[in-house]
């Protein structure tokens, strides 16, 4: 790969590896974010809010794209010991969510969806009762 690599380039390359991130003024940011009760809700405060008050004991369903980049990075798992924190391979509509309640009936199951995480499935949950005979 070096070898492919224009050497001419380089030096308009390096001022961008070489700007520092200042980590410590984005857990502030996200932390400002996390305790405002600014409208429209934030994902910073629901992340916040799923880590203070789910449960020890609960099972934690995360969604795909940006509600598990956002569950991923701001839900605090490790002051959980006891709950489970998964992200199902599909959307975590409502089947997930069903499966694990079934699973572990006496465990609190919450689910953190993304936008239109759950009109994403109701079509199929429709499709399913909508052959039934009424008789």
């Amino acid at each position: 790969m070096t070898e492919q690599a224009d050497t001419k380039t380089a030096a308009k390359r390096r001022p961008g590896r070489e700007v520092p991130i200042d980590l410590h003024g984005v857990v502030r940011e996200i932390q400002a974010h996390a305790e405002s009760d600014a409208m429209p809700i934030r994902p910073e405060r629901l992340c916040a809010e799923f880590t203070k008050h789910v449960p020890d004991d609960g099972i934690v369903l995360v969604d795909t794209g940006h509600a598990g980049m956002w569950m991923g990075g701001m839900y605090d798992c490790a002051r959980r010991r006891r709950a489970t924190c998964a992200r199902p391979a599909t959307s975590a509509g409502p089947f997930p969510r069903t499966g694990a309640k079934c699973a572990c009936p006496e465990r609190p199951v919450v689910v953190f969806t993304g936008d239109a995480g759950f009109w994403y499935h109701v079509a199929e949950i429709e499709t399913r009762s909508a052959g039934r005979s009424t008789q």
